[in-house]
């Protein structure tokens, strides 16, 4: 500050110095009004120096440091299982037996010996008809129960057979007849029945 003033000074004196006729005491009043007024301009000066700098200050404070915030882990419990606690398992029904099968008083089976399903003969061939007649009911059959012709191709004579003795239970009668091929070519089915009907027999050949 105190160089300003000289500076200001000395530059009023040089002025002064080139105009000529200038008083002596005039001159020196205008340095001293010259540097009166350089020092109030430095003081304005500084003092907004100073305003700028406390405005700054906030701005220029310092950064705190930037400290390692540690990060929390994890804390691991053991569970404890009871192996002792017996596991529930699924209760299934158990299986209800079937009811018996009630056999019925009334039935039968024929077994058809000869010929076999679709055994092949001639046309007008005579052959063999053999049937096992079984009584699979739980009553008695008495004698003479009809076995009869019921359809189809009619390849006997006879149209009717009787079972002239007395059936039980499981017993077996056998009857023997005997066919004849019809001339035309092909599958020829005949069917009986024992008399009830409790249960039918069947023939099937085919004429070559």
């Amino acid at each position: 500050m105190r160089k300003n003033l000289m500076v200001a000074a000395a530059l009023v004196f040089v002025i002064t110095a080139c105009l000529p006729g200038q008083d002596p005491a005039e001159l020196e009043a205008q340095i001293q009004t010259a540097i009166v007024q350089t020092k109030q301009i430095d003081e304005q000066v500084a003092r907004n120096v100073e305003g700028t700098l406390t405005a700054l200050a906030p701005v220029l404070s310092p950064t705190p440091a930037v400290t390692d915030t540690p990060i929390p882990t994890a804390t691991l419990e053991s569970v404890i299982i009871d192996t002792d606690t017996p596991i529930p398992l699924p209760v299934f029904p158990s299986d209800t037996p079937a009811p018996a099968r009630t056999q019925p008083p009334y039935s039968c089976y024929i077994s058809t010996i000869k010929p076999k399903s679709g055994q092949h003969v001639g046309p007008g061939d005579s052959f063999e008809i053999v049937w096992i007649v079984v009584n699979t009911g739980t009553q008695t059959w008495r004698a003479g129960v009809d076995v009869k012709y019921a359809g189809g191709v009619k390849l006997t004579a006879a149209s009717r057979v009787e079972i002239p003795v007395e059936m039980k239970p499981g017993d077996e009668y056998k009857i023997v007849l005997t066919g004849t091929a019809p001339t035309d070519k092909g599958l020829a089915y005949m069917s009986w029945k024992v008399d009830g009907p409790i249960c039918y027999g069947q023939v099937t050949v085919e004429v070559k």
